[in-house]
This record gives C-alpha cells, structure tokens and sequence, in this order.
C-alpha cells in the first residue's frame, strides 16, 4: 500500500487551513453587525456585543490547526519521527493555538460593553474595566479598521468597533456625554458618530411605526 509523503501531508493540511481561516474571514465580514441593529438595553444602559457567532467561528478557525498540529504530533510521537525538541516545540504550538481557541470561545459568550450614562464598563474574558465618560481626552476613527480610539486623561486607550450591534445608540449617548473638545481633534470620528446616531434614530422610528 502506497503512502503519502508526511511532508505532502502537512502541506495539504497546511492548504486546507488556509482556505478555512480566508473563508471564515470573508464570511465574518458578511455576517459582521450593522449599526441599525439594535444593543441590548437594561436599567439606563446599553450593551454592545460582538455577533456571537463570528466568536464561535473564530474559535473553530483556531480549534482546527490545534487538531491538526496534535495529530501530526502522535504521528511524530508514535513513528520516532521527532526527537524530544521537536515534540516538546510541536507540543508547546498545539497548547498555544488550544488557548486561543479557548479564549475565543470565551469571547464569544462574555466580552460586552456596557455603556452607562456616567460611565463605560469593558467586560473581558479576565479583565473588567469602568471608564468615566469624563476621563475621555479625544476621540479619534480609524476607518480602515472602523475603529474608535477613546484616549483616557491617563493616556490610556479604549477601542471600540463600529461594528459592535448597537453601535448607533452608544453614539447617541456619546454625542450626549464627551467632554467638549474630545471630538475636536478628529472631525471623522464625530462624522462618523452623527450618522451611527441618525441611523439609530431612523431605525427605532421605523420600528415604532411597525408597532403603532
């Protein structure tokens, strides 16, 4: 019986990974929130979340190399087709890409941002973050990324995806609640925040309409 090469093995899987990750990638910018869909909202704030199933997605996308690498590690293991630094260094990759994995499942189920009335709550996987309205120094848009910079008085930094569901009512609350000048700096990003909040806007008046 003929066997494949171990090294056309990789490269297949290898290729097979590849057109995965560049598959989910173009599918996540498809299914990527658009700012009239709407936050959850509780007692006076607003929750933005990312969809959770391009955080499901993304663990897959790394959950798949994990599978692979393990198997060609028990190949190696099971054949002696590696010495030790190979296995323990194939080992170490495998543990690596199950973390990120992990992490993004994790992700998908608990990272939000709750955007108070006074403040910004950023909630991680590990990490908890309040951030005062007040604090906020500027704000700037990067619209390759579609991103917003909060800069923080300390110098620190909160990102923020336009792409979150519910951006349009964070920049209602934004618009309301900056300190003047923090839009100063970049007139993009309060381009930006006013047609968020005019979509946010036209879209809960439609949504009436269809109640009434």
């Amino acid at each position: 019986m003929r066997h494949t090469p171990p090294m056309l093995e990789t490269a297949i899987a290898l290729a097979a990974l590849f057109l995965v990750m560049v598959g989910g990638r173009a599918l996540l910018r498809r299914t990527s929130a658009t700012p009239r869909e709407r936050a959850a909202t509780g007692e006076g704030v607003v929750v933005l979340r990312p969809l959770r199933r391009n955080g499901v997605m993304l663990g897959i996308g790394a959950l798949l190399p994990a599978v692979v690498f393990a198997g060609l590690e028990a190949r190696a293991w099971i054949g002696e087709q590696a010495g030790v630094p190979g296995l323990v260094l194939g080992a170490a990759a495998t543990l690596a890409m199950l973390a990120v994995a992990a992490h993004q499942f994790a992700s998908a189920f608990r990272q939000r941002i709750v955007v108070h009335d006074t403040f910004i709550e950023r909630v991680g996987v590990i990490t908890h973050r309040n951030v005062s309205w007040t604090t906020v120094s500027r704000v700037s848009y990067n619209p390759l990324q579609r991103w917003f910079c909060l800069t923080l008085s300390d110098g620190s930094h909160l990102w923020l995806s336009e792409t979150l569901r519910g951006a349009g009512e964070f920049a209602e609350i934004a618009l309301r609640r900056l300190p003047e000048g923090a839009l100063s700096a970049d007139p993009v990003a309060r381009e930006v925040l006013e047609d968020l909040a005019a979509a946010s806007e036209e879209a809960r008046t439609a949504e009436a309409d269809r109640q009434a």
